[in-house]
């Protein structure tokens, strides 16, 4: 959006964010283009592991289908 000539204003209203988010994400798109649109931190480890949960997912819609 800066670089489609938004103003700072323009893209704090449109977005609804502050003036630091907008630094912060275009500081990091200038400083290593796409590669800075990524997020910095690496998220949580799954509470239980993805093939508990889908078997578990898979069991209760099998049980409650709906015809």
């Amino acid at each position: 959006m800066l670089e489609d000539g938004e103003s700072r204003d323009g893209i704090m209203s449109a977005l609804g964010c502050d003036s630091r988010f907008i630094a912060r994400w275009s500081g990091r798109f200038l400083n290593e283009r796409l590669a800075g649109m990524y997020a910095r931190h690496p998220g949580r480890a799954p509470v239980q592991p993805p093939a508990n949960l889908e078997a578990r997912v898979l069991s209760r819609t099998l049980k409650h289908q709906t015809i």
